[in-house]
């Protein structure tokens, strides 16, 4: 239990309020902060009687509360109302008169008015300050939390903008050197086949043209991730057999899977006829085929493509790492991995834009995976839209 002098000190303690009275009478003004303390309160209290007098108050400084009479000689509360609004809305206003119909103080309220207190009976008057600037503070803290939210929304959406376009301007200006070196190279190679020249020099540039290829399919990557994030990638779609598209993505990696120890069966069923836009298939099928490759090292990977009723099914299934289930939604997004960066490379793009390019063809893109037992990804795609 509290010492008594610390209970006589809590109880005499007086909490501060400074209050604008829109009064005309002096006397009731001394009532008001008579009421006032009797709730514990330490009132500063500044009395007005005319709209002039009230802007200029709300004007100079800032008021915890407001009481108001409804009828005075020169000035009424339905009007202290719209001043107040004009300053702060979340100030509270409450209505203390003498004389006021159950239907003007409805009216009172539903202009804004906090509340009202009948002159008869003050003591209600504390615990309304009370509640009211209470809850003030709570609209006050809602408002500036909102409009925080709103800012940092702003910044948010700048801070995208100037990313994709910085996105957009790196990828072009490396896209261009790259493909100067990658002619050079090729024209070197078509030089060597008319005259041979130092051995092992041929290998070094295939090795070379090999890497190119790689960071031009990374530059690609980049390009694409501003024009899906925003909805503006459209697709040139073309009618066609998906097979081709498949294969076509899929024969280099024969190479690129044995020199990982893997095995690259493709399973392809041929007519699978629909509408695709064909370099965006064979960027997702690379894209899953490199996730298979570098998660899958030293066992088989299997692309199987066959029609299921209306869709096309494509199947990468790999017997690798696998993919746990609290990492099986979060890996589609932008610049996500499973996986530690150290180990594995990559932007932690291939499968986000993989599932844009999917539901860009009205399809989906689902994984199957448990660790250590492979990944499955499964696309589903619309034959005729």
């Amino acid at each position: 239990m509290l010492p008594s002098y610390l209970i006589e000190d809590c109880v005499n303690t007086k909490r501060p309020l400074s209050l604008l009275c829109v009064e005309d009478l002096a006397d009731d003004v001394e009532l008001i902060r008579l009421a006032l303390r009797r709730h514990n309160f330490e009132p500063h209290l500044f009395r007005v009687d005319t709209a002039e007098d009230m802007r200029q108050a709300l004007a100079q400084r800032r008021w915890d509360a407001i009481t108001v009479d409804y009828r005075m000689p020169r000035f009424d509360a339905m009007t202290a109302l719209a001043i107040r609004n004009e300053f702060d809305v979340d100030l509270p206003l409450i209505v203390v008169s003498s004389s006021i119909g159950e239907d003007v103080a409805v009216a009172a309220m539903k202009a804004g008015a906090s509340d009202y207190v009948m002159k008869q009976n003050l003591a209600r008057l504390g615990p309304a300050v009370d509640r009211e600037c209470c809850e003030a503070k709570i609209r006050r803290d809602k408002r500036r939390a909102e409009e925080e939210k709103a800012r940092l929304v702003v910044e948010l959406k700048q801070a995208v903008q100037f990313r994709d376009e910085f996105l957009t301007l790196a990828s072009h200006e490396l896209r261009t050197p790259t493909t100067v070196l990658q002619l050079n190279i090729e024209g070197a190679l078509r030089a060597l086949e008319r005259e041979p020249g130092p051995g092992g020099v041929r290998g070094k540039l295939e090795r070379a043209q090999k890497q190119v290829q790689r960071l031009g399919d990374l530059i690609g990557m980049l390009l694409d991730v501003p024009k899906f994030a925003s909805g503006l990638k459209a697709l040139a779609l073309v009618e066609g057999d998906l097979e081709p598209m498949v294969r076509e993505a899929a024969e280099p990696f024969r190479e690129v899977a044995e020199r990982q120890g893997c095995r690259l069966t493709l399973n392809l069923e041929r007519n699978v006829l629909g509408c695709f836009d064909p370099a965006q298939i064979k960027d997702l099928v690379k894209n899953l085929l490199s996730n298979a490759v570098k998660f899958g090292a030293d066992k088989p990977i299997e692309v199987t493509l066959a029609r299921e009723g209306s869709n096309a099914l494509l199947v990468v299934r790999d017997e690798g790492i696998g993919i746990a289930v609290v990492d099986q939604q979060r890996i589609f997004g932008r610049f996500e991995r499973a996986v530690p960066t150290e180990h594995y490379g990559g932007f932690g793009l291939g499968l986000w834009l993989s599932r844009q390019i999917a539901e860009a063809h009205g399809g989906r893109l689902q994984l199957k995976s448990q660790p250590d037992r492979g990944a499955t990804f499964i696309v589903q795609l619309p034959l005729r839209r």
